[in-house]
C-alpha cells in the first residue's frame, strides 16, 4: 500500500482528492470507472424514476449518446416515448429496442398472468383490450421497471434482461 493512502485517510481526504497525480490515485480511479462500466463514464439510465406515461412527467432520463460496441448488452442507457404506443430502449451496446405496450401487458409474467408451478398462462390475450396503455412506469432498484397499465393490472415486473429479451419476440394481437 502507498502510505499516502492511509495519511489521507486518516486526514478524512481522498487521495484522489489530495493527490490526484499520485500512481495510488490513478488505480482508484481506474478501478471506479470499471465499476462503473467502463471508460464511458459509466453512463446508465438515471434511477430511480417514476414514470406518469401519459402525462410524460417524472420521464427516466437517460444517456443513449454513451452507447458503445461491446457495452453491456443488459444495460439500459435511456428509455424514451416515440409515440403513445411504443416504449423505446438503448442498450449500453448501441441496440435500441421497441416495445409495443400492449405486447409488453400481454408478456407479464407476474402471478396473476402465469401459474407460478407449471408455467402456464393464466392470462387471456382476449381480455386484453387493444388500446391498453402504461399508467406509470417505476424503477425497481437497478434491475428491473414495474409497469401499471390501463387495465387495471398493475403487478408486472419487467427485469431489464427480459425487455432486451424481448426484442426479437412477437406477440400476436387477438
Amino acid at each position: 500500500l502507498d502510505p499516502a493512502v492511509v495519511d489521507c485517510g486518516d486526514a478524512g481526504r481522498p487521495l484522489v482528492v489530495a493527490q490526484p497525480e499520485a500512481p495510488a490515485a490513478e488505480a482508484y480511479r481506474a478501478i471506479a470507472a470499471q465499476v462503473a462500466g467502463g471508460e464511458g463514464g459509466g453512463a446508465r439510465l438515471e434511477l430511480p424514476f417514476d414514470w406518469n406515461w401519459a402525462e410524460n412527467t417524472g420521464a427516466p432520463r437517460g444517456h443513449p449518446e454513451a452507447a458503445r460496441e461491446g457495452g453491456p448488452p443488459e444495460v439500459p442507457l435511456a428509455m424514451d416515448r416515440p409515440d403513445p404506443r411504443t416504449l423505446a430502449i438503448t442498450w449500453a451496446d448501441g441496440a435500441v429496442t421497441r416495445h409495443d405496450v400492449r405486447d409488453l401487458r400481454l408478456a407479464c409474467r407476474c402471478a396473476q398472468c402465469v401459474d407460478e408451478m407449471s408455467g402456464r398462462a393464466l392470462l387471456d390475450p382476449s381480455t386484453v383490450p387493444l388500446d391498453v396503455t402504461p399508467v406509470r412506469i417505476w424503477s425497481l432498484g437497478n434491475y428491473a421497471v414495474g409497469i401499471a397499465f390501463s387495465d387495471g393490472h398493475q403487478s408486472g415486473i419487467y427485469p431489464f434482461a427480459t425487455l432486451r429479451a424481448m426484442q426479437a419476440a412477437e406477440v400476436e394481437d387477438v
